[in-house]
């Protein structure tokens, strides 16, 4: 949604916008009625919190055709999200598994499994991405006030360094164990987050609340733009946001660059220099 759409915007090519509705009816095509979530793959029993980075191409797709099934379909995945994903403090867990016969939950995703005491980082940044587009398109209060719980709780485990470690502990007295030895930092995680503060400060009402988000996004952009973070002239290297993790728990993709960090970093830059989206 945020290439396809602007590239239609400037193109008004058709072709493009069949790209953008086809992909949003795939999605859509997803929907397990009884459990009420978009499965991330063909017969996935597991709602992610990930999958709300996909949730505003389905709206989009549900105003464009005018289908009002889709859209509910959409809303209720929200509320599915919230209800058994976002916590009261804002923090996130990263999945569900449901007993798709029944509709039931059944327990944590079984693939990642994290302690309430803790927080996935870039669970929390696709969430408050993800929430954010889908009160811009829908006008639900209600999704902007889990964008903003989201938001406010990144600020607050962000204020010291605005690159975050891989799991955020939720308050001082969660037990580190097998979490201390993956404490790697991920700067793909700070670029997405930077593009939903970014998008959450032209859309609350709150001044105040806009201006800290708005702040807390180019601090984290001044981070990443540093040498520290930048690959700009680090010989050899295959990517743009350096020190970002693809999944720490099973050593994969551990201190590289992943394609979403160097995506959202480019999305985040245009949207604070004020250029037109991705045109440049």
């Amino acid at each position: 949604l945020p290439t396809y759409l602007p590239w239609f915007r400037r193109s008004n090519d058709r072709a493009v916008h069949d790209v953008l509705l086809a992909a949003g009816k795939t999605m859509a095509g997803r929907f397990h009625p009884r459990s009420g979530f978009y499965a991330s793959s063909v017969g996935a029993e597991i709602l992610r919190i990930e999958q709300m980075a996909s949730i505003p191409l389905v709206f989009y797709t549900a105003n464009e055709t005018l289908d009002q099934d889709i859209a509910r379909c959409a809303l209720r995945h929200c509320r599915t999200t919230k209800e058994f994903l976002v916590q009261d403090d804002g923090a996130v867990r990263s999945g569900t598994r449901f007993e798709l016969e029944t509709g039931k939950p059944v327990g944590p995703d079984p693939g990642d499994s994290i302690p309430d005491d803790w927080c996935w980082s870039r669970g929390l940044a696709w969430s408050l991405v993800g929430f954010t587009r889908v009160f811009e398109l829908t006008e639900i209060r209600e999704m902007l006030a889990v964008a903003q719980r989201n938001a406010e709780f990144w600020m607050q485990r962000t204020a010291d360094d605005p690159i975050p470690a891989w799991h955020m502990a939720r308050d001082e007295s969660a037990g580190a164990g097998e979490f201390e030895a993956v404490q790697h930092r991920d700067a793909s995680a700070a670029a997405i987050a930077a593009a939903g503060l970014l998008d959450l400060s032209n859309l609350t009402g709150d001044i105040e609340f806009a201006s800290r988000c708005r702040h807390a996004a180019l601090t984290t952009l001044d981070r990443l733009v540093d040498p520290d973070y930048l690959a700009a002239d680090t010989l050899g290297w295959e990517g743009i946001v350096k020190h970002a993790v693809y999944d720490a728990r099973r050593n994969l993709g551990v201190d590289e660059s992943v394609i979403w960090g160097d995506y959202f970093l480019v999305e985040s830059l245009t949207k604070a220099l004020g250029l037109p989206d991705l045109e440049s």
